[in-house]
């Protein structure tokens, strides 16, 4: 029987919609030959078919509506196979896992880390000598938290954040220590005309959860919600996670250079492995429910989004004040408690930030 005009001008549209589209094994739609991710069902499409192939024996219909298979020979279409058959190689891009992040080591390293710093902290003679320049201050107060920030922004494997976004999160994260210290002003003023007992356990609560905790997370909070929320390139989970961390670490920094330059080598060993690691973990657990939130208001479920939102923001809230108000309380056992509650943060922090990393969704 004769080909028509119409049947081969059919072919052609078929064969270039083959050549840039593929289809999820997940939820077999036909997704862009270059997603990282299904637009439909949101999962990896690391193992996504090309047209006419199988992952292990198994069809995925290339026409979703009238379920007719994709046309061509199926073969399977696994990683492996794909490096053995060059023709495969040019539709098939092979994605980097990622890596799983043993924590074995993480307690032992984080309580000599501790430990140490705490030594250092109460020696009279380190704490108390401030003498170390402008360069020193700059050193000691700057480095541990763009180390950590690196260390942040490696976790992204997907898709890297813009450097121009991140450095303004940074910035304004620094800046975000301002309206906590005019409010904190405002409480002492208040403090000393309702003359109130400073130390009472009651003063030394409100002081770190609300007067310290909350005034710090809220403005960070506000920083990343103000630069990130509308953001093109916010578009996957995880990227809540790097606004949350950036905009915390930036604070931390300024506050960082405040109490080396006034308290000297002793103050920024301490703060290195105890303030610095905490005002991160703050950002990443805001972060982390910021994206998910993000993720919820695009499905139109905006009264779900604000209260996640919320529960990250609580979150930072609750930590933070925990830690500052066992700091405050001078005695033996809140030294140890202090310790173990550093611990436990840092481990805990550490676990989930791979977990939330290695778990990264597209929006």
């Amino acid at each position: 029987m004769p080909v028509t005009p119409l049947q081969i001008n059919h072919t052609r549209i078929k064969t270039m919609e083959n050549k840039t589209t593929k289809y999820c094994i997940h939820c077999g739609q036909q997704i862009p030959i270059s997603a990282n991710f299904c637009t439909f069902c949101g999962n990896r499409v690391s193992e996504s078919m090309v047209p006419g192939s199988t992952v292990s024996g198994s069809m995925v219909s290339g026409n979703t509506e009238s379920g007719s298979p994709v046309p061509g020979n199926t073969v399977p279409c696994s990683v492996e196979h794909a490096s053995a058959n060059p023709t495969l190689n040019n539709d098939l891009p092979v994605y980097p896992q990622n890596k799983k992040t043993s924590v074995k080591w993480l307690p032992a390293v984080i309580i000599a880390f501790v430990s140490i710093s705490a030594i250092l902290a109460g020696s009279s003679v380190i704490s108390t000598g401030a003498g170390i320049g402008f360069f020193g201050v700059l050193i000691f107060g700057c480095v541990p938290p763009i180390a950590l920030l690196i260390y942040i922004y490696r976790l992204d494997r997907i898709e890297k954040e813009p450097k121009t976004l991140l450095l303004l999160l940074f910035v304004f994260g620094a800046l975000a220590i301002v309206p906590p210290i005019i409010f904190g002003d405002v409480f002492n003023l208040i403090v000393d005309i309702l003359d109130i007992n400073r130390d009472s356990l009651l003063y030394i609560f409100i002081e770190n959860f609300f007067a310290v905790a909350l005034l710090e997370e809220l403005s960070k909070y506000l920083v990343v919600k103000k630069l990130t929320w509308k953001h093109p390139s916010f578009n996957y989970r995880f990227d809540g996670v790097v606004y949350g961390a950036t905009a915390a670490l930036g604070f931390a920094m300024l506050e960082n250079i405040f109490y080396v330059s006034d308290d000297g080598i002793g103050s920024a060993i301490a703060r290195a492995g105890t303030s610095i690691p905490g005002h991160c973990m703050f950002g990443i657990y805001i972060g982390y429910y910021y994206g998910q939130a993000k993720s919820l208001e695009l499905r139109g479920m905006y009264d779900k989004s604000r209260k996640m939102r919320l529960r990250g923001l609580c979150t930072a809230i609750l930590m933070h004040g925990l830690y500052d108000f066992v700091c405050s309380i001078e005695s033996g056992l809140m030294v140890l408690m202090l310790l173990v509650l550093i611990v436990v943060y840092n481990v805990f922090a550490f676990i989930n930030v791979h977990k939330y990393a290695n778990e990264d969704k597209m929006l």
